[in-house]
């Protein structure tokens, strides 16, 4: 299944938030603060490196009318967290080839980096494993991985391959 991108908080969050009577058309930059004081408890039970993987690997093959095989896609995380724990990780992420879409993440506490990768199922597996190693050392709760098919949301349209519970 293709999805368009959405902007904003992830979807759980934005769910939380709702919840709590904020209405669903408050700015994502007056929700910075509650969402991170109230919402992250949602992410404050990691799933394990394994459980991750096994869930976005099964996603595979990709469909190839929008995934070729053989050919590279985006890889995005939507990670969520202690503003301060993602300063501390962001530069392990950058040393690896994470490039960052959101340039208020640093007091948001919310980060999405992107990573080109083969479409090839081993090198997804050795990207992610590493990633969510790092981010779980950080303290990183990671809300979402997906594969989008281009850098710019704009022009992409992405597949789940992981959707925190």
């Amino acid at each position: 299944m293709t999805h368009t991108p959405q902007r904003g908080f992830p979807e759980a969050v934005s769910h939380g938030l709702a919840q709590k009577n904020l209405g669903p058309n408050v700015a994502d930059a007056d929700l910075a603060d509650v969402a991170c004081s109230t919402d992250l408890r949602l992410y404050s039970e990691m799933t394990s490196t394994q459980d991750i993987l096994a869930i976005a690997l099964a996603q595979f093959p990709l469909p190839s009318e929008v995934f070729a095989p053989g050919g590279t896609f985006w890889l995005t995380l939507y990670l969520v967290g202690d503003p301060a724990r993602y300063v501390m990780a962001r530069p392990a992420l950058e040393a690896n080839g994470w490039k960052n879409l959101c340039n208020h993440d640093d007091f948001a506490g919310f980060s999405y980096p992107k990573r080109k990768v083969r479409n090839d199922v081993g090198e997804v597996r050795d990207m992610l494993q590493s990633v969510i190693a790092t981010c779980h050392d950080m303290g990183m709760g990671i809300s979402l991985i997906d594969a989008d098919i281009a850098f710019d949301p704009k022009r992409s349209a992405f597949r789940t391959l992981y959707k925190a519970a």
